[in-house]
């Protein structure tokens, strides 16, 4: 299961473009030079889109691919009330997947129980709540795909 809501979820369309640029920074060492070269861009113009929020839509995909993250999407999907879930292969779950959807299960329970109980800390409850959601919305759809598997390509991922 992707990690996709355990990162925090962007409020505004700049945060997420920034988000997206941090975390090519962080895990792939791309610089905001690189990440234009890739979409076709000059870094000025990229720096532009950045600083004031006005990239169009149809450069939105690009710049996610050359960024290796979604943020962008995710902001929108949220805002709309809407959870993104990786689309699952019908492969046969492992143990760590077994555990962790129990974890994350746990995880929302004891969240909720405690915001129930004393009204503290709504916003990691909805994190926690909607880690599990996705989690489990992905296995759902994964023992539905289980009667017709496709081919895993980036099982190396």
């Amino acid at each position: 299961m992707s990690s996709l809501y355990k990162a925090k979820i962007p409020t505004s369309f700049i945060e997420a473009l920034r988000m997206c640029k941090d975390h090519a920074k962080a895990k792939h060492n791309l610089s905001v030079e690189r990440i234009a070269d890739e979409m076709g861009l000059t870094a000025v113009r990229l720096y532009q889109h950045l600083e004031n929020g006005d990239m169009p839509l149809s450069r939105v995909r690009s710049y996610q691919r050359a960024c290796h993250c979604n943020y962008v999407t995710l902001y929108m999907a949220h805002g709309d009330d809407c959870m993104l879930i990786k689309i699952p292969n019908g492969k046969k779950m492992s143990d760590e997947q077994m555990l962790n959807i129990n974890a994350t299960f746990h995880k929302a329970l004891s969240k909720l129980t405690e915001f129930y109980t004393s009204s503290q800390d709504p916003e990691s409850t909805i994190a926690a709540l909607t880690e599990h959601m996705a989690n489990a919305a992905w296995h759902r759809a994964n023992v539905e795909k289980h009667l017709q598997p496709e081919l895993d390509f980036n099982e190396a991922e």
